[in-house]
């Protein structure tokens, strides 16, 4: 048997070698450079010879590529093909491997029997593949969802209206899987409440929306089934607002059953914030010597502080009634207990049904009335002018409008019970005001 022939390196390839890097004329060489923008290059290493072509930035829209060919013919056929692919797909042909290019077209080809395409068996895959989460309960992702809003700071009413929300679907869904619900599923759960209003069918069909989008970012399904529900539509109604004579039979019933409730209820008639605004405005965020109110960002709705200004009826019954004793203008920071207590003197006063928002709406009705600028009204309200001007525009009459705006305590209560309370001039202020 022949001794193995031992591996020559670049010191015994001496004069061969150079001869053969020889072999490729120059002008073949500039020929490819100007047709491709790139030629095919010797080199030497480890004693063998390779041809070297060297694809750019130009060409990949990245990082520099080298690609090594044992004869020179494989790389200009290589050269070639580039030069095609670049012409059909762009520089995203080279961003992607040629083993997963090849896996892709095998892939595509026997799908094309089933008339089917990679997405199409990809979303099939994802669908039915065991992720982990992928079997996640909707009552355990509501809860998930709850949290994530509570980490993102959103405001405790809404927070609570969530649970609410979760605890009326969950009675349904809760047992099932999200994947395996579907929108059917959601449309049926909805119309078998016909008693609901279309703003309450609507407000849980944009809870299951915004729930199946935080489920979409979990991984735990890829569509969302509440997305292509339909909305009901609202009917468009004036807001309701009080009529003075009801205004007045309410302040009435106030300063006789819920003296303390007095301050913020003429504030909410007679200054227009909303009543989750009310409920947590403190004493000392109104001061009467500016004849300003200030509701700051993280109290409003819209998370944009605003100046509320106290105009003369509002500053002559702060003026009659002072502040309570509490740091809370309502007593008590919360909108439940303050709207229960709300609806027991309107049930006194015969307000019965009591209009939603009617505090606030009266304010916005009579303000535009009045001054007939809805630049200025949306100011107060924190609103935009379209709104204001959408839904207080001609609600009332100038005979009303004088009416409300002259609803003072001595009108309303009769001067004797406010020279009682205040001995002197009654629209002085009183001695509880803070400075």
């Amino acid at each position: 048997m022949a001794p193995r022939r031992a591996r020559r390196g670049p010191a015994q390839l001496g004069q061969k070698a150079v001869k053969h890097v020889a072999e490729v004329s120059r002008k073949q060489q500039k020929t490819l450079k100007r047709r491709f923008g790139v030629s095919p290059r010797k080199k030497i290493v480890h004693g063998k010879v390779y041809w070297v072509v060297w694809l750019g930035k130009r060409l990949t829209g990245n990082k520099r590529k080298a690609h090594y060919f044992s004869g020179r013919k494989g790389a200009v056929r290589f050269i070639n093909r580039t030069q095609i692919d670049r012409e059909q797909r762009g520089q995203d042909a080279f961003c992607i491997p040629t083993k997963l290019r090849l896996e892709a077209a095998d892939c595509s080809r026997r799908l094309e029997a089933v008339g089917a395409t990679l997405t199409m068996a990809a979303d099939y895959y994802l669908e039915r593949a065991p992720i982990p989460g992928k079997d996640q309960k909707f009552e355990l992702a509501c809860d998930a969802f709850i949290e994530s809003r509570r980490a993102k700071k959103r405001r405790s009413r809404t927070i609570v209206q969530y649970e609410s929300y979760r605890r009326r679907t969950s009675e349904e869904f809760g047992k099932l899987a999200v994947r395996e619900i579907l929108r059917e599923d959601l449309e049926d759960w909805v119309e078998e409440h016909p008693g609901w209003e279309a703003r309450t069918q609507r407000n849980y069909i944009k809870f299951f929306c915004t729930l199946f989008n935080f489920v979409v970012k979990k991984g735990w399904r890829s569509d969302n089934p509440a997305k292509l529900i339909e909305l009901p539509n609202e009917e468009e109604r004036p807001p309701g607002f009080l009529h003075p004579d009801q205004a007045a039979e309410l302040l009435r019933q106030a300063y006789w059953r819920a003296r303390d409730l007095l301050p913020a209820i003429v504030t909410g008639l007679f200054g227009g914030p909303r009543r989750s605004e009310l409920c947590q405005l403190l004493c000392s965020e109104m001061d009467v010597e500016t004849r300003q109110i200030e509701i700051k960002g993280i109290k409003a709705k819209t998370r944009q502080r605003r100046i509320i200004t106290i105009n003369d009826l509002l500053l002559e019954w702060l003026a009659f009634t002072g502040f309570p004793d509490s740091e809370h203008l309502t007593t008590k920071p919360s909108p439940d207990w303050f709207g229960e207590q709300l609806h027991e003197l309107a049930v006194a006063a015969k307000i019965v049904p009591w209009p939603h928002n009617g505090l606030r709406h009266t304010y916005g009705t009579f303000h535009f009335a009045k001054y007939r600028n809805e630049n200025s009204t949306a100011s107060e309200m924190g609103n935009t002018p379209d709104v204001v001007f959408k839904n207080y525009r001609a609600l009332v009459k100038e005979p009303l409008v004088s009416q409300f705006w002259d609803l003072t305590p001595a009108k309303v209560l009769g001067p004797e019970v406010v020279f009682d309370q205040n001995p002197g001039d009654p629209t002085k202020l009183a001695a509880t005001l803070p400075a």
